[in-house]
């Protein structure tokens, strides 16, 4: 789950209101995301990483855990819909992968 709080906290913004104010969506899409009940858009995810969120608080422990994979782990090939390729490559633009 995404760890909005944390970042808020880290940061030093004005909770949910002023991250919503800063992103330019409202504070009630920030608090479906702090519950969990939505998840940000890649283009709200792009620009929580413009300002300053990190991969591990957007993408939490399953983005630690494929940091850890090992030669011997066997990628499992995916097919990733067309609409969504130009969203990943600006954000692995943006995560410098």
């Amino acid at each position: 789950m995404i760890n909005i709080n944390g970042f808020i906290k880290r940061r030093g913004i004005d909770g949910h209101v002023g991250l919503a104010a800063m992103l330019g969506t409202t504070k009630k899409a920030v608090d479906s995301w702090s519950s969990g009940d939505r998840k940000p858009t890649f283009d709200m995810v792009e620009k929580l990483l413009r300002l300053g969120m990190t991969a591990e608080e957007i993408f939490g422990d399953a983005y630690l855990e494929s940091l850890r994979l090992n030669a011997s782990t066997t990628a499992k090939v995916v097919d990733i819909p067309e609409e969504s390729k130009d969203a990943l490559r600006r954000l692995y633009r943006i995560l410098d992968i």
